[in-house]
């Protein structure tokens, strides 16, 4: 009886964290690797404790983020519990054709030919950018 009690309260504490996801912070990044400015969605959990997210989710295609109701869409797997709270940095399409491939290797219409630099710009400049 005393464990039911204990997980009682950490899923009613677990699910106070899991409210509604913060408004869309929009921002650009200059890319050296690109060679534009990437312009990306950031949405964040708001949880009344303020603590970090524990996840991150990076989405390509990030100017379909409305289309496809990816907001409400995390805030249903939290309210379910199905994911742990999770930051979604949605990275809008450049070149999406070039940019979007297995790295190094481009199919047999040329694309993905950019796949290595898109590689690059989320390891070298988007994630260390996400940690300041």
């Amino acid at each position: 009886m005393q464990n039911n009690r204990i997980l009682l309260l950490v899923n009613h504490w677990f699910n106070s964290l899991k409210t509604n996801l913060k408004t869309n912070k929009i921002k650009e990044i200059s890319s050296t690797f690109l060679k534009r400015k990437v312009k990306i969605e950031i949405t964040e959990p708001n949880n009344s404790r303020g603590q970090e997210p524990t996840g991150l989710l990076l989405l390509n295609d990030g100017q379909l983020t409305e289309a496809l109701a990816v907001k409400t869409t995390i805030q249903k797997l939290n309210r379910e519990g199905s994911i742990i709270p999770v930051q979604v940095v949605a990275i809008h399409a450049g070149e999406r054709h070039a940019e979007y491939g297995v790295s190094g290797t481009k199919d047999y219409l040329g694309r993905g030919a950019r796949a290595g630099l898109y590689e690059n710009f989320i390891i070298r400049e988007l994630l260390p950018w996400l940690q300041e």
